[in-house]
């Protein structure tokens, strides 16, 4: 486990718990819950408080890049007649025109 100190956690009045310590969203419905990390289990977290009823929010370093099913879709097919990187350029255009700069 590895909970980074931030300046002024130490007086944070809620719950401070690691990826490994967390069971289920049931007991943060309807509370603010903030995921820092966006690796699986910060995503895989931050679905299941939403599905809960919390009100997630999530902390990233650096800009992501997010794929609906179709583009993901529509890379497998570009894959076959295209080159991998052309492919991936394609797609982050694709989604920054659909998504804008999410930076």
């Amino acid at each position: 486990e590895n909970i980074p100190m931030i300046p002024g956690l130490e007086n944070f009045p809620g719950d401070v718990i690691h990826s490994s310590s967390y069971k289920s969203g049931k007991s943060y419905s309807g509370k603010n819950v903030l995921v820092v990390g966006s690796g699986n289990s910060g995503m895989e977290i931050a679905y299941d408080l939403a599905t809960h009823g919390a009100n997630t929010s999530i902390v990233i370093r650096s800009p992501i890049h997010v794929m609906t099913k179709e583009l993901i879709r529509l890379g497998m097919a570009l894959a076959h007649h295209l080159p991998l990187n052309l492919v991936d350029k394609l797609l982050v255009m694709a989604a920054y025109l659909i998504f804008g700069d999410l930076s």
